[in-house]
């Protein structure tokens, strides 16, 4: 059985992860977004604008609900401080 110390690491670990393909697939849209453009279809670069926000919109709430969990997490365990805290900049 893992410690609790591992589970909550797991965790952190896990949404970090999460965070960074939902950042690739907002990226890939992205890219959605500028062929569609380049080749002149506006309504189809239309949409993928759409989808590009919702995507960076849901990403907002994810990061936001990793925050909250952090803060569960050292309301609880104060002595977890270290490994759970959010690594900050760049995004």
């Amino acid at each position: 059985m893992k410690t609790e110390r591992e589970y909550v690491e797991a965790a952190r670990d896990a949404l970090r992860k999460s965070e960074a393909e939902w950042q690739k697939a907002i990226t890939a849209v992205r890219g959605v977004v500028a062929v569609n453009m380049q080749a002149g279809e506006a309504a189809l670069a239309n949409e993928a604008t759409g989808a590009v926000a919702q995507l960076t919109s849901q990403l907002g709430d994810m990061i936001y609900c990793h925050k909250r969990v952090t803060d569960i997490l050292l309301e609880s365990w104060p002595g977890m401080g270290g490994p759970v805290v959010l690594g900050g900049g760049g995004r």
